[in-house]
C-alpha cells in the first residue's frame, strides 16, 4: 500500500507506504510544507490506509523545509487518536536540518505524552529504524 500527495504545482511533496516485514507505515516529507498541506497528507492517509493495523511508523522529515506547527494541534486531536487506535506503539522522527520544521517538530513532541505511544526524534533515518526494530 502506498500513497503520494502532490502540492499545487503537482510535485509530490508526501508519501507514505506500509512495510508489512516490520509492521510499519513509512512516512517522506520533501521541499517546503505548510500546516495545510500537512493535514491535508495526514487526512489522506487516514482516508486511505483506514483500519489498517501497524504498530511502527518512521516519518522522515529530513527533506522537508517550512513551519508547519499550526498543524501540531490537528494532529495530536486526529492523526495520534486513529494511530494509537489502529495500534501505534512507537513513533521514529526523523527532524530536518530547517530550523523551522525543526521547531515544529520539537512543539509536536510536547503534544504526545500521555497519547499512550512513545516518539522519539532522531537526526538520521538509520537511527531511526534502529531505535523501531530494537523493540
Amino acid at each position: 500500500m502506498k500513497l503520494e500527495v502532490k502540492n499545487k504545482l503537482g510535485e509530490v511533496y508526501y508519501s507514505a507506504q506500509y512495510n508489512s516485514k516490520d509492521n510499519c507505515v513509512v512516512s517522506e516529507w520533501r521541499g517546503y510544507v505548510s500546516a495545510e498541506e500537512v493535514i491535508a497528507a495526514v487526512q489522506q492517509v487516514m482516508d486511505s490506509f483506514g483500519d489498517l493495523k501497524f504498530s511502527n511508523s518512521l516519518n522522515d522529515s529530513s527533506k522537508g523545509e517550512g513551519s508547519w506547527d499550526e498543524a501540531n494541534d490537528w494532529l495530536a486531536k486526529n492523526w495520534i487518536p486513529y494511530a494509537i487506535a489502529n495500534g501505534l506503539k512507537r513513533f521514529a522522527f526523523i527532524v530536518s536540518d530547517d530550523v523551522f520544521s525543526a521547531m515544529s517538530s520539537d512543539d509536536l513532541v510536547t503534544k504526545i505524552p500521555g497519547a499512550g505511544l512513545e516518539m522519539r526524534t532522531f537526526q538520521t533515518r538509520a537511527e531511526g529504524e534502529a531505535w523501531l526494530k530494537s523493540a
